[in-house]
Parts: structure tokens; sequence; C-alpha cells
């Protein structure tokens, strides 16, 4: 069985290039993946993160491709 593993604001931040209030705004908008309370803290789920980035690199080198 494989641990869930856990990332905190910092590491999404440093992962995603993003600053907080874009963060947020994507997970307002329901296009980043949902944080989860975790010890007075609230914390990501690395897969989900990961999925989400591996998504957006498709999804630039597609434009990429379109635009050249």
């Amino acid at each position: 069985m494989e641990k869930t593993r856990l990332m905190t604001l910092d590491e999404v931040l440093l992962e995603t290039k993003m600053g907080k209030t874009k963060l947020y705004g994507l997970m307002g908008e329901g296009r980043f993946p949902p944080n989860r309370p975790h010890g007075g803290n609230v914390v990501w789920v690395r897969e989900e993160v990961d999925q989400w980035v591996d998504c957006l690199i498709k999804e630039i080198e597609y434009e990429y491709r379109k635009a050249a």
C-alpha cells in the first residue's frame, strides 16, 4: 500500500510557481485540487497536485503546437 504524500502551502506554491492569490483563485473556480485541514494547517495531496501540473504541461504543449 502506497502512502499518501501531503504538501504544505509553501511546497505547493514552489511546485506550481504560483502566488497564493492565484492558487486560491483557481481553487475557488474548481480549477485546482482542494486543500484539506490537517493539524491546524491545510495540506494538498501530492498526487492531485502532480496530476494538475501534468495536465497544465500538456495544455501548454498543445497550445504551442497549435500556434506553430
